[in-house]
């Protein structure tokens, strides 16, 4: 019986493992709680923005949503100001980088552009922009 006692770790070392064990979930949890909220957050003020200049973005076809989110989110629509000028701009700018990813199939400068001037929600005419690459 004295054997199999050495094999076995001390109570206290379990209990030191299970309050780490406890910890670790705490903080996991919480760092999951805030992370959601914090991306909701952006979610939100994403689609606030993009409404200002297309009122009827629920109405989109999924292409169109998809290049908007994609766009939105390479130009990190939701630190820009709260005006129409200022998120067409952050648009423009991301449609227009080099680096900027597409979805597949979609030519995001002449997409971007007809969502701009054909689409019947679309914000009134801006000035003149400077020229898509």
């Amino acid at each position: 019986m004295a054997d199999s006692n050495r094999t076995r770790p001390p109570r206290a070392l379990w209990m030191q493992l299970a309050w780490f064990a406890l910890a670790a979930f705490v903080a996991g949890l919480t760092a999951w709680i805030v992370g959601d909220y914090a991306n909701e957050r952006e979610l939100v003020a994403r689609r606030a923005r993009l409404q200002l200049v297309w009122p009827d973005l629920a109405a989109f076809p999924n292409r169109d949503r998809e290049l908007l989110n994609a766009l939105a989110l390479h130009c990190h629509l939701a630190r820009e100001p709260l005006n129409a000028i200022a998120s067409v701009s952050c648009l423009r700018r991301a449609a227009s980088d080099a680096a900027f990813s597409a979805p597949a199939g979609i030519d995001a400068p002449t997409e971007l552009r007809r969502l701009l001037t054909d689409h019947p929600g679309a914000a009134p005419a801006w000035p003149a922009p400077a020229p898509l690459a």
